[in-house]
């Protein structure tokens, strides 16, 4: 499933190997449920583009610093 832009960002684009932090809500299809959400953590979670061991099954691919995304 491809990324959804919701707010374009207007910065550089994310490149693989680039160290990205990010604030995500994770819900379950079925029907909505939140099980992870940095926000409500208070804290972002901060990987390395590219090495799919953060969001498995999801692939940040070149988005812009600012973007918001679903």
């Amino acid at each position: 499933m491809p990324w959804q832009v919701l707010r374009a960002g207007d910065g550089p684009r994310t490149e693989l190997g680039d160290m990205v932090t990010v604030h995500y809500v994770a819900k379950l299809a079925a029907d909505g449920t939140v099980v992870d959400d940095t926000g409500s953590a208070g804290a972002p979670l901060t990987f390395e583009a590219g090495q799919g061991d953060v969001l498995p099954g999801r692939i940040l691919r070149h988005p812009r610093h600012g973007d918001g995304l679903l």
